[in-house]
């Protein structure tokens, strides 16, 4: 099984996930945000504290919060309102009661992106109790809320976002009753590609496998079943661009290039094409200068990314131009510029991807996450490791720097492989 060279974890290895309870701090969604995270704060070192362990004591606490502070903001009130959904689904096990909490949430801020917070817990409650229809007439009619909270850069909203998908995605494996069922089982399949396809591309945080389940809750799901379910209809060709995307897009981490080598060799076999994966995994032995000419060539090379859906071509646009603008004014967190490099890589635009990465190193030369998007823009590139970890020796003193072969290839008009447009 193809493994990244060691070199390459050097500095990868120090950079962790921000833990979801710092999620207050991030992107401000508006209100007094300060005073209402305080007295959530405070409710919870009380609970903790005086050791409240009854669940029914817990909710009254909370719902007391809420009765004290009736304008509390939205992204707090709805993350107070998800603690009581929560006892309600896993302690006292009230399907009801959990709905009514949703139903509050809804009420109290309509079509505010915090409530995906509380609209899926209520959605895990029913996909637990293996109610896939109510979960299906739960979060269809909300998926324009649910992708304005994964567009949102918060990192709780993207990640709960990321989980009403996954179940309402769930849900869509159950095949309806009435009529053929060959039909009804295609027509099921093509819906959850649909809405798989539509995640990727409208909410480019998610190509980055790590941000699909923040903390390692099922990294990479989504491509993971896209491919699967393109390969289940019939479509191995459009399954194999997915899983070049799922390679060039992924984490430079050694658990996600191993996650998407393996997506690949799928992929691969679904189109008879039994001798890529050795031979890609051969390739990644070549030396990355010359990896476009000797043999073994890198078969990945030769496959092109997937085309943008028509459904989705004028939010990929927008959000391209809106990130090309913030990085030119320098306004991009970090977290901002990683979706840059991201949909910039989806879209076969390595120059403007390498370029986003820089930005993140020249800002930040101490933190390994720039250098990290540099290596995953020249994986992305190489459909290879092996310059990526160069790069990282240069950083160490031990290597010439990649950076002016890259740039050099860019100008010759070597761009490895190209998005295809639009569908």
């Amino acid at each position: 099984m193809f493994r990244p060279s060691a070199p390459a974890f050097a500095v990868v290895g120090l950079l962790c996930l921000t833990s979801l309870s710092s999620f207050s701090h991030a992107q401000d969604l508006g209100g007094d945000e300060g005073r209402d995270w305080q007295a959530v704060q405070a409710v919870e070192a009380k609970l903790r504290d005086e050791k409240v362990t009854d669940p029914k004591a817990q909710i009254a606490a909370w719902q007391q919060l809420l009765k004290t502070r009736p304008n509390i903001t939205a992204i707090q009130g709805c993350t107070v309102r998800r603690n009581i959904a929560g006892l309600q689904r896993w302690a006292i096990k009230d399907l009801a009661a959990v709905k009514a909490t949703t139903d509050e949430a809804l009420a109290a801020y309509p079509d505010h992106p915090a409530t995906v917070l509380v609209l899926e817990e209520q959605a895990k409650a029913l996909n637990d109790a293996g109610k896939a229809a109510e979960v299906e007439a739960l979060v269809k009619p909300h998926l324009p809320l649910v992708f304005a909270a994964g567009q949102q850069g918060h990192p709780y909203l993207r990640l709960c976002a990321s989980m009403s998908l996954h179940h309402l995605d769930d849900a869509l494996h159950h095949v309806p009753e009435g009529g053929d069922a060959s039909t009804r089982l295609e027509a099921r399949l093509k819906e959850r590609i649909a809405l798989l396809q539509r995640a990727l591309w409208e909410v480019p945080s998610y190509l980055d496998d790590t941000q699909q389940g923040a903390g390692g809750w099922e990294n990479g799901w989504m491509f993971e079943r896209v491919i699967d379910a393109l390969i289940r209809d019939e479509r191995a060709p459009e399954a194999l661009r997915y899983a070049r995307l799922y390679y060039s897009t992924c984490d430079f981490d050694k658990n996600s290039v191993e996650r998407t080598t393996k997506a690949l060799g799928r992929a691969w076999a679904a189109n008879d094409e039994f001798v890529a994966l050795r031979a890609f995994n051969a390739a990644q032995e070549v030396k990355a200068e010359t990896a476009k000419t000797e043999t073994p060539k890198n078969p990945l090379l030769d496959v092109k990314l997937p085309v943008v859906p028509k459904t989705s071509t004028a939010v990929v646009s927008k959000r391209a131009t809106e990130l090309q603008k913030k990085l030119s004014q320098r306004a991009l967190d970090e977290s901002g510029v990683k979706e840059a490099v991201g949909l910039f890589l989806a879209q076969g635009d390595y120059k403007a991807a390498m370029d986003a990465a820089k930005s993140l190193l020249r800002e930040q030369i101490d933190n390994p996450a720039g250098a990290k998007q540099v290596c995953r823009v020249l994986k992305a590139y190489d459909a290879s490791t092996r310059r990526s970890n160069q790069f990282l020796s240069y950083l160490n003193g031990n290597a010439k720097n990649p950076m002016t072969a890259f740039y050099a290839e860019l100008e010759a008009g070597d761009t490895s492989s190209t998005a295809g447009g639009a569908q």
